[in-house]
């Protein structure tokens, strides 16, 4: 249900929540009036009355059902015992489960849970129906026909009408909580310091690559950095000066 609600929600989640109800309900519009005609295509074509997903559940387990070998336990109570075939590919198979059918109630209990799942016969159950000489059409659930799922979307829409005409209500307005909204700039941390997060004895203390002094760094050395600044460029000074005068003594003995 989650998944279905992102999807729709895809590409307007940033919309006021009046546009997100209107978008859904228009949507809601568009399916049902899709599913309606789709369903009722499948009506007029389809003798089986049954949807197209239970009908390709039920061929594809049928086809499975044939290498499955039933045992009747009792056929009065509807009690069989299934076992599947080995499966050399991928070392499966070889189960026995048991099928216990409620005839009167077109229901039953499998032992493999498919059928509780789905509410309709899994493979096992195909099995045994087919060694009872019994349809195993007979205990898909009704939510499965056609005429059921075309009333799950038969429902109405009215229209939405202007907001001109709308109602005015009587309730409260609300108003939103000014102090709830984000400030600008990275949210400050709330996390829960721990051990971790102590300073460990003799740690070398944060140095400030402006001026060498500890507690700040360069961003927030403020201005201490210029008069290390002018140090630093006294120092290159000096620098030049030596260079300078290693030069002219080269020179004298080249000379």
């Amino acid at each position: 249900m989650a998944e279905s609600v992102n999807g729709i929600f895809k590409g307007i989640r940033a919309l006021p929540i009046a546009s997100l109800v209107q978008h859904t309900y228009w949507r809601l519009v568009e399916k049902f009036d899709k599913y309606r005609l789709e369903t009722g295509a499948e009506i007029r074509s389809d003798p089986s009355q049954y949807s197209t997903k239970c009908e390709e559940l039920m061929k594809a387990w049928s086809q499975k059902a044939d290498g499955h070998s039933v045992t009747a336990l009792d056929r009065r109570q509807g009690i069989y015992v299934v076992q599947t075939p080995p499966n050399n590919f991928n070392m499966t198979g070889s189960n026995t489960l048991t099928v216990h059918f409620d005839d009167p109630n077109r229901t039953g209990f499998f032992t493999c849970g498919k059928f509780q799942g789905n509410k309709i016969p899994c493979s096992h159950a195909i099995a045994a129906c087919n060694r009872m000489g019994t349809n195993a059409y007979r205990f898909v659930n009704n939510v499965y026909k056609l005429e059921t799922v075309m009333a799950c979307y038969g429902t109405s829409f009215a229209p939405l009408g202007e907001p001109k005409g709308w109602k005015k209500h009587n309730d409260p307005t609300l108003h939103p909580n000014l102090d709830m909204i984000r400030k600008p700039g990275r949210p400050r941390s709330t996390r829960i310091h721990n051990e971790m997060d102590w300073p460990r004895e003799g740690s070398s203390q944060q140095v400030c690559s402006s001026c060498n002094q500890a507690g700040h760094n360069a961003s927030t050395c403020g201005g201490q950095a210029s008069g290390s600044g002018s140090n630093r460029r006294g120092s290159g000074g000096q620098r030049s000066a030596r260079s300078g005068r290693r030069g002219g003594s080269r020179g004298n003995r080249r000379g």
